[in-house]
């Protein structure tokens, strides 16, 4: 056995290539779940990961144009360009064609016009630009959303048209394709194309005058985003005309694009969006004046990172999200370092705010309904999802606010857990899962300071104060009456201690009352408890490692300790609702869990359970 193998990936080009960094890492923080229990009902905080990366010879410098993570140097290169679209797509591709000049020395390659059609038949027609004469390069961008790619045919009409080059998200999803030609001297006025039937297609056909050769192309995909890349290529030389293409699915209709954080700027020739599903847009600029150098940098912000551990031969995540900035720090004249913090897929939804016109009318529905329309208004994949059906219920209403906030709130009516998972997918477990999923009714493992079958801690934090006191409970759902839930008794005790929720999503006000009622039977009195465990895995690899990389958030563990001095044992189960691990690779590994008290929340009854099956000592669950 051995200390974890870590792993720590970029994507630096932010096209779903991962650049293996983990030779650079000197230590990792990561923070997942809650950090603090503070009431019965639990709202989780985004997932966050702290890098610190040895940066002694600047390649995490943005400033460094030279370094492994920049545009190609030594030639020419006009660098990643970003378009943005008005509404976030799921499926997106990014396409850069360069045409080289015929004579470069006498006249630079141009623009003589561009077409666009729209069409939801499988075949359709397309302008030929205007003024097109022989000897003119043409290059057509086509994209469409359904069946398969085969699908697009070779376009008809005039000289043979090429396939230059082409991307493919799989069967009715996203197809992209660009053709290119040498027109003749009788071309016609319009290009047949094709498609699968039901496809929602866009066909943009650019005409280069005073270019010659097969032109030079990249792509790259654009998944899950409003910003998509079109890729740095090595053109023939300053002379070229480039073409960029942005195609995606999956955003509904109305897309828009802008282009103006280009640098150029690139200017945007057509913008065109297809039925309900497929929209693209192309912009183009001449590369005259363009010189050679190292291009820009790919260190920047929003670049998608993954961590993961590998030991004992498998592989676990810890941690997906993206780059909030790159510091960068100098402590010597050949020493430095650049720290890294991200945060996971929640920094992107409390990010999102919809405008007037991207509301959404959502009826009464399930609360894993609702979160997964919201989802899909953000256009986030199906693939990065884990959405557990629903126990509760919601009243129709419109979503025309905050993504985060809509998230939360429906979070709060199921009283579920919503959360990020470490391999970067947004989970939803209703509020029964934790009565009836095994490893929360049942202890995964039992943690104490015996020895024997008692696996070892390092520190647990004890805590006896009034932070999860609650004595009256005031819940109140949208357009509903207060529902107020009181324990005097405590209150005589320990003085009022409110907790107050409105707003909330409920059909009625009787659930609005189960809820107060609920929370008030879980926090009427104080309870001494453990808020905190810690684990070094390296005192013990071959037991502790698995639980520090195979415990979830929700899952059931036990904790028995035993007081300085003698007394009796304190034994008592726990839910982990909070992880953090910080590690130095090959030298040390702490684990943390944050806990919450099983004492009344994970009590409740159980039918045929061996010890919440009791009526007498166990309550009935909300």
């Amino acid at each position: 056995m051995a200390f974890p193998i870590i792993n720590v990936a970029c994507d630096f080009e932010n096209n779903g290539t991962w650049i293996d960094i983990s030779a650079f890492l000197q230590k990792l923080t990561i923070k997942r779940g809650s950090s603090r229990v503070e009431s019965p009902v639990i709202r989780y905080e985004a997932g966050t990961c702290e890098l610190q990366l040895n940066n002694s010879d600047r390649r995490f410098d943005p400033t460094h144009l030279t370094g492994p993570y920049t545009l190609p140097s030594g030639s020419v290169a006009s660098g990643i360009q970003q378009a943005a679209c008005a509404i976030v797509q799921v499926l997106g591709h990014g396409f850069t064609v360069a045409v080289a000049s015929t004579d470069p020395e006498t006249i630079e390659a141009s623009l003589r016009d561009s077409t666009v059609a729209t069409s939801t038949s499988t075949s359709y027609t397309c302008a030929k630009p205007s003024g097109v004469v022989s000897g003119d390069v043409l290059v057509a961008f086509q994209a469409g959303d359904w069946g398969t790619a085969s699908a697009m045919a070779t376009p008809t009409g005039g000289t043979t048209w090429q396939l230059l080059t082409s991307r493919d998200a799989g069967e009715n999803a996203l197809h992209s394709k660009v053709w290119w030609k040498v027109a003749g001297g009788s071309e016609p006025s319009t290009y047949g194309f094709t498609q699968a039937s039901a496809s929602d297609g866009v066909v943009i056909i650019a005409a280069v005058r005073d270019a010659s050769g097969t032109p030079t192309f990249a792509s790259t995909d654009n998944d899950g985003t409003a910003f998509f890349d079109t890729p740095s290529i090595t053109p023939a030389g300053t002379a070229d005309y480039e073409l960029r293409f942005v195609s995606a699915v999956g955003g509904g209709p109305g897309a828009s694009w802008d282009w103006s954080a280009t640098e150029g700027p690139y200017t945007e020739a057509e913008d065109a969006q297809s039925g309900n599903f497929t929209t693209g847009s192309m912009a183009h600029k001449s590369l005259a004046g363009l010189s050679s150098g190292s291009g820009g940098t790919l260190v920047k912000a929003m670049r998608p990172v993954r961590i993961r551990a590998i030991w004992n031969s498998v592989t676990y995540d810890l941690f997906r999200g993206y780059a909030d900035l790159w510091k960068v720090t100098w402590e010597g004249p050949n020493k430095s370092t650049c720290v890294v913090p991200c945060t996971d897929a929640f920094k992107i939804f409390s990010s999102f705010d919809r405008r007037a016109s991207d509301s959404v009318a959502a009826p009464s529905e399930l609360t894993s309904a609702r979160i997964n329309r919201i989802l899909d208004n953000a256009s986030w994949p199906a693939s990065l999802r884990s959405i557990a059906t629903g126990d509760v219920t919601l009243q129709a209403t419109t979503l025309d606010g905050n993504l985060m906030d809509e998230l939360l709130l429906t979070n709060e009516t199921e009283v579920g857990e919503l959360y990020v998972t470490a391999d970067g997918k947004v989970f939803f477990r209703n509020r029964a899962a934790i009565n009836n999923d095994s490893r929360s009714t049942t202890s995964q493992a039992t943690f104490g300071d015996g020895g024997g079958a008692e696996l070892p801690y390092t520190d647990l934090a004890l805590a006896n104060d009034d932070t999860q006191l609650v004595n009256r409970v005031i819940i109140t759902r949208a357009g509903g009456t207060q529902q107020v839930a009181e324990d005097l008794a405590s209150q005589a005790e320990y003085l009022v201690r409110s907790y107050t929720r409105d707003n909330l999503l409920f059909n009625n006000d009787s659930s609005a009352l189960n809820m107060a009622q609920w929370v008030l039977s879980l926090s009427a009195q104080p309870e001494q408890r453990f808020e905190s465990i810690e684990i070094k895995p390296g005192r013990s690899e071959a037991d502790l490692f698995p639980q520090a990389f195979n415990r979830l958030i929700g899952d059931r563990i036990t904790i028995r300790r035993r007081p300085p001095g003698g007394g009796s044992m304190t034994e008592q189960d726990y839910f982990i609702r909070g992880i953090e691990h910080q590690a130095v690779p090959g030298q040390a590994w702490v684990t943390r869990w944050t806990l919450q008290s099983t004492a009344a929340g994970g009590s409740f009854f159980i039918i045929g359970h061996a010890t919440r099956g009791r009526l007498d000592l166990n309550p009935l669950g909300f």
